[in-house]
């Protein structure tokens, strides 16, 4: 099994590739703090910049904290949603 951190140092470090901590067994970005997790305000900074070491290492403490990466020019990866478009399934 894959710990979150060497997961996202291999996503982060090796590949240039952002990411984000999500809320477990939930889509939206998340952050933990005081024994709750809640909607992470600010992530779309992630788009502009990799989150650095220290970030990556405190979101590793984070209890079941998913990782969604990033899609755009600065991870160079490109996502088509749609979910909500039953026809294109």
């Amino acid at each position: 099994v894959t710990s979150f951190l060497d997961l996202a140092r291999r996503l982060v470090l090796e590949q240039g590739i952002s990411i984000h901590p999500v809320i477990p067994g939930d889509k939206p970005p998340g952050e933990y703090a005081g024994g709750h997790w809640r909607p992470m305000k600010g992530w779309d900074r992630f788009k502009r910049q990799l989150p650095t070491e220290d970030e990556l290492a405190g979101w590793d403490t984070w209890p079941d904290a998913g990782i969604a990466v990033v899609a755009g020019s600065l991870s160079g990866i490109v996502a088509v949603d749609f979910d909500h478009r039953p026809d294109l399934h």
